[in-house]
């Protein structure tokens, strides 16, 4: 016979699972490795790029492009 989800569990029967313990350090390094794969970098200065939408359409901004300065007619 099938037991069912609301029967009572016999002592006999109980698995009890250990309780690992995490330390800060190590739920900082998870994070901060999620973050680092979330993330697109530039991979000539390694900073954020950033997705903008412009005038001929989307781009990807970053701070090692620097656009020309403009010159007096």
């Amino acid at each position: 016979m099938a037991r069912r989800s609301s029967e009572a569990v016999s002592d006999g029967d109980e698995i009890v699972p250990e309780r690992q313990t995490v330390s800060a350090y190590e739920i900082a390094s998870v994070r901060q490795t999620q973050e680092e794969l979330a993330t697109a970098r530039c991979p000539i200065c390694r900073y954020f790029l950033v997705a903008r939408l412009g005038r001929e359409g989307p781009y990807f901004f970053c701070r090692c492009v620097r656009k020309p300065a403009k010159k007096a007619a």
